[in-house]
């Protein structure tokens, strides 16, 4: 496995980005020499949640990092690739409860943000159906023998008799795309209490799109319903994409477009080695990005996963303001 092929030297803020890989407690142990903050991927497009991400933020968290997150690749109902694949994409809460399951089998939590008091003036689309609490404790089976038991029996004895129709529905078709399987047992323990700053929503495609939809109205749908779905768990989101990807998925031809994202934090690759952010021009309410990713590689590298580890900048100023938050700001689709 790929470790680095070059390490940044007396940076200010430095990072890594890693997806479909699981890297031991000594592999970031060694990162921690050179780097301050880590972001994994957690979402795939084909429905499913990457199950190396669980055991590689606990890792780095034993390895000594607290600037942790996580970036997230859409399944879009309607994309190309689910139609052409035959891929059921769930509800944006749904692949949230998901992951947020996933993660607390290794007990990675996010950071409880206190949401705004504002009750939001248009109901969201999706409800939880999980119940979070900071206080979280594993659905462990019970350990103690009930101290009552019931007072009457059945009513009704069960009958031997067989059923009378067999099934009609035919099985569904298993999407033919390949999930990642770990080679070796993670090194972390359930028991460690990693905390997660927020998740970043990679938007970026092909053209023509393939795992996004042809229709920008729905592609922003996605993303609305995504952020409502993780406001309502006190989840911080962040958006990853480019002038380019911007304006191709979400505001097309759009008239009057404002963007109800351009508070969120902007992650955005220039890969030229240079930290610095002087490269930017701002776009779409977004004057300056929050992360700059100065190497890495295509776009199609971060949704299948790769052994290629790539490095982030951020201004040291920007940083600090960043993990002192503790206010998760109500979307802006949803205020008054």
């Amino acid at each position: 496995m790929l470790i680095a092929t070059w390490l940044p030297h007396a940076m200010p803020y430095v990072g890594v980005d890693i997806g479909g890989q699981i890297l031991s407690v000594g592999a970031w142990t060694a990162l921690k020499e050179a780097v301050d903050f880590t972001i994994v991927r957690v979402f795939n497009y084909n429905n499913t949640v990457d199950i190396t991400a669980g055991p590689t933020i606990a890792n780095a968290y034993l390895a000594g990092f607290t600037d942790l997150s996580l970036y997230w690749i859409p399944c879009v109902k309607g994309s190309l690739y689910s139609r052409t694949y035959n891929v059921t994409c769930t509800t944006p809460m749904e692949q949230l409860e998901s992951v947020i399951a996933h993660l607390n089998s290794y007990n990675v939590k996010f950071v409880q943000y206190d949401k705004t008091t504002d009750v939001p003036t248009r109901s969201p689309t999706y409800s939880p159906t999980l119940t979070w609490s900071p206080t979280y404790k594993p659905t462990l089976a019970p350990t103690h023998t009930p101290t009552t038991t019931p007072s009457t029996g059945p009513t009704e004895s069960p009958t031997s008799q067989s059923p009378t129709k067999t099934p009609t529905d035919t099985p569904t078709t298993v999407p033919t795309t390949t999930t990642y399987t770990p080679s070796f047992v993670p090194t972390a323990t359930p028991t460690i209490g990693a905390k997660v700053w927020r998740i970043y929503i990679n938007v970026e495609d092909s053209i023509p799109r393939r795992f996004f939809t042809n229709n920008s109205t729905k592609n922003l749908e996605y993303l609305l319903d995504l952020e409502s779905a993780a406001w309502q768990y006190g989840i911080q989101l962040g958006i990853y994409t480019t002038l380019l990807d911007w304006y191709n998925i979400i505001e097309d031809l759009q008239t009057n477009f404002v963007n109800p994202f351009r508070d969120d934090p902007l992650w955005t690759p220039q890969f030229d080695g240079v930290y610095s952010m002087d490269f930017f021009t701002p776009f779409s309410g977004w004057n300056a990005p929050f992360i700059k990713q100065v190497s890495g590689g295509s776009s199609e590298m971060r949704r299948i996963g790769s052994s290629r580890i790539s490095y982030n900048y951020i201004k040291d100023e920007w940083q600090s303001n960043y993990t002192q938050s503790t206010v998760v700001v109500e979307p802006k689709w949803l205020e008054s």
